[in-house]
């Protein structure tokens, strides 16, 4: 064996360790000999002739395209050339629409912006319409609830009217009385009507269950015609006169009593002046106002405080 590189032969008797070694100088392969390359020749020309024939083998074996194949491959290509011309004509469409001049852009601009606008105006003109008749819709409708809910206001009044037995001939004369009265008070207007005549017979009812016959004369007296105004002065006036029933200066309660007999509130509003007066003129320090005060007005206290301080001050 010789080695390739550095031409260093092998020697023939060697071990057989040595046999498949590389050069001990070198380290490179030994030169094969003349017989042994032959022998990888022949061989890799044989692999190569079998790969060859196995090649040609599945050539030969292969199924050969049918019609139908042929058939679908012509119409693929049909719809690609298909496609490509629409493609083009598009293209001569875009070219052919894209001026070449700033004015040829501008005239495109304005007509583009003057179809816009046109279709714009239509379709505010169409939605202008739409609301229109929405609104003379909905008018209609609220007129028509209205003019039913006046009807049902004026047969609900007038199912009242009727409710009341024609035997309690009193009664009945007391609603067309508290009727009257409502439509005296709002003419034209049904609701007021019908609020106003709710709360007079409500206050009717009540004056009816009251106890202090005095008072319901007085009340009666001030608003005869009123049933809501007499409900109001019968409960102020009964709340005065416990007022004044319950007091403890004798001297002012009589000065209140004999300037308003008769009227309970103005006692209650007189004596709560008269004693904040009496108590001032007790505090005041000035002897000679309050000489000329009392002087002038012995049993007025409210007279006598206005008088001490117009003197005094």
């Amino acid at each position: 064996m010789k080695c390739l590189k550095c031409g260093y032969e092998r020697p023939k008797k060697t071990k057989k360790k040595d046999i498949g070694s590389d050069c001990p100088l070198c380290h490179e392969p030994y030169e094969l000999k003349p017989q042994q390359s032959k022998m990888i020749n022949a061989v890799v020309v044989s692999v190569v002739a079998i790969l060859i024939s196995v090649w040609v083998f599945n050539i030969d074996t292969r199924s050969s395209p049918s019609a139908e194949d042929y058939k679908k491959a012509a119409l693929a290509r049909m719809e690609t050339l298909k496609k490509k011309k629409v493609e083009s004509l598009k293209v001569k469409k875009e070219t052919a629409i894209q001026p070449n001049n700033e004015r040829e852009i501008r005239k495109l601009g304005l007509k583009r912006l003057k179809e816009q606008e046109s279709n714009k105006s239509e379709q505010e003109k169409k939605e202008q319409k739409v609301r229109e008749q929405r609104q003379i819709e909905a008018l209609i409708t609220q007129a028509k609830k209205e003019s039913a809910a006046q009807q049902a206001r004026q047969t609900s009044l007038q199912r009242r009217h009727k409710q009341v037995s024609p035997e309690n001939s009193s009664l009945s004369s007391k609603t067309n009385e508290i009727m009257a009265f409502a439509k005296r008070e709002h003419p034209n207007d049904l609701s007021m009507q019908e609020y106003t005549f709710k709360k007079q017979i409500s206050a009717y009812n009540y004056l009816t269950t009251v106890r202090d016959s005095e008072i319901k004369d007085f009340a009666w007296r001030e608003y005869p015609s009123d049933y809501a105004m007499q409900k109001y002065i019968y409960d102020k006036q009964l709340a005065a006169k416990q007022y004044i029933g319950l007091v403890r200066d004798a001297e002012v309660k009589a000065l209140a009593q004999n300037e308003y007999p008769n009227d309970y509130a103005m006692q209650k509003y007189t004596y709560d002046k008269q004693l904040a007066a009496k108590r001032y003129m007790k505090s005041v320090r000035n002897n000679t106002a309050k000489v000329r005060a009392v002087n002038d007005y012995p049993y007025d206290y409210s007279m006598q405080k206005y008088t001490y301080d117009k003197i005094a001050y």
